[in-house]
């Protein structure tokens, strides 16, 4: 398992840097206005992203007939994609908690109010890839791009349009995110059972 993460990781080495680039050029932004908005959907989309990173690299160097003469399970194989995205939307979550904490030095915003902000965009990106990953594993990357379009437009953006609400909506809201986290929990292990259903049977 830790070699397939590894070879994950080294797969998403240009795309690395390319994340890098635009996170440093919105950590700026949101230190200048000091608010986390666009650091945090940015980090939610760019999560979103990596599965179908990953897979694409795969798909270009054969990988899925090559792993077959090594003493590695399919199973194996879409675990470590999971493992792969649940450690870096950790990272991502951390790296907008330290920006959301240095924004707020000039100004007495509540530290709770930046929590809940990326434990919302750390289970957002969760969902998301709980939703595309089995998809992109039956369809392939080409053919799954629209679905991941679509749950990053359905599941993500509400929420970000709708991060200030009020009275009714905003009630509405916090029971939401309440129940995200569980949710969450439940898409991400059924949504693993079926990728290694779809993938054993390719």
């Amino acid at each position: 398992m830790k070699g397939l993460l590894r070879k994950d990781l080294y797969g998403l080495k240009s795309y690395g840097r390319t994340v890098w680039l635009f996170l440093l050029a919105y950590t700026g932004i949101s230190l200048a206005t000091g608010s986390t908005g666009l650091v945090t959907s940015l980090a939610v989309v760019l999560c979103s992203m990596l599965p179908m990173n990953s897979i694409a690299v795969d798909e270009q160097a054969k990988w899925g007939a090559y792993a077959q003469c090594l003493p590695v399970s399919r199973r194996q194989v879409v675990a470590s994609k999971y493992l792969m995205v649940t450690i870096i939307s950790l990272l991502s979550a951390l790296f907008v908690l330290a920006i959301s904490l240095l924004s707020q030095l000039n100004k007495a915003g509540p530290v709770q109010e930046s929590l809940s902000s990326v434990a919302l965009s750390f289970l957002l990106a969760l969902m998301v890839n709980a939703l595309t990953l089995p998809p992109i594993f039956r369809l392939g990357v080409e053919k799954a791009r629209l679905v991941v379009m679509l749950a990053y437009l359905v599941f993500v953006m509400p929420v970000f349009l709708l991060s200030s609400p009020s009275g009714f909506l905003a009630r509405l809201l916090e029971i939401a995110k309440v129940a995200l986290a569980p949710l969450t929990a439940v898409l991400l292990v059924g949504s693993y059972f079926l990728s290694v259903k779809v993938y054993e049977a390719k």
